[in-house]
């Protein structure tokens, strides 16, 4: 990844969230590559954030293609699950987290949605958590250590290549299919 490239598309999309005033999260390997070395991984291949699902617009899209972006969605489910960013050859995932109130968790519509690593405590978003990454603050998950711990394993601090890594699975304890069956009783929001 060019890592010069990835700066640019990555404060120019908090320029977009911020004038949308859409709260996001530095998510999946941009979070472990701000937490392990201040910086983005070289061996990554996109920037990742997240937003929660309540922050979902129609028309989205619109703001970033205004601003020079590439910008195409994903549904999963009959959901959003997460929209595309492009500009500079480099592309954002933006996943969208759903939550899930009776286990107080959020997930997010992934093509495997069995994976534990799917899942996300609802307490790493319910503080406002900041820190200082490309000289502005970004909003980070509660907590960050433990939520790469478990996302990654007990080895998220050491830097390893892409072709060396390999995260272990871990089964979710819910099946998915119960958690879109709550989603689709409970959510008439979209």
């Amino acid at each position: 990844m060019n890592i010069e490239k990835a700066k640019q598309n990555l404060l120019e999309a908090k320029e977009v969230f911020d004038s949308l005033k859409i709260k996001f999260w530095l998510a999946h390997g941009t979070l472990l590559g701000a937490i392990r070395s201040k910086d983005f991984i070289s061996t990554d291949n996109d920037i990742d954030i997240s937003i929660i699902s309540d922050s979902w617009l129609p028309n989205i899209c619109d703001h970033f293609i205004e601003k020079g972006f590439k910008c195409g969605s994903t549904d999963r489910y009959g959901r959003p699950a997460k929209f595309k960013l492009k500009k500079r050859k480099l592309h954002i995932d933006v996943i969208y987290e759903y939550y899930i109130q009776p286990e107080d968790i959020f997930i997010y519509l992934s093509k495997h949605p069995h994976f534990e690593e799917d899942v996300i405590l609802a307490k790493h978003y319910r503080e406002e958590n900041f820190m200082t990454f490309l000289g502005e603050q970004f909003r980070i998950p509660s907590d960050p250590e433990e939520l790469l711990k478990h996302k990654y394993g007990d080895g998220w601090k050491i830097h390893l290549t892409r072709k060396g890594f390999k995260t272990e699975r871990k089964w979710h304890r819910v099946s998915f299919k119960k958690h879109l069956e709550w989603l689709n009783d409970n959510d008439n929001s979209l």
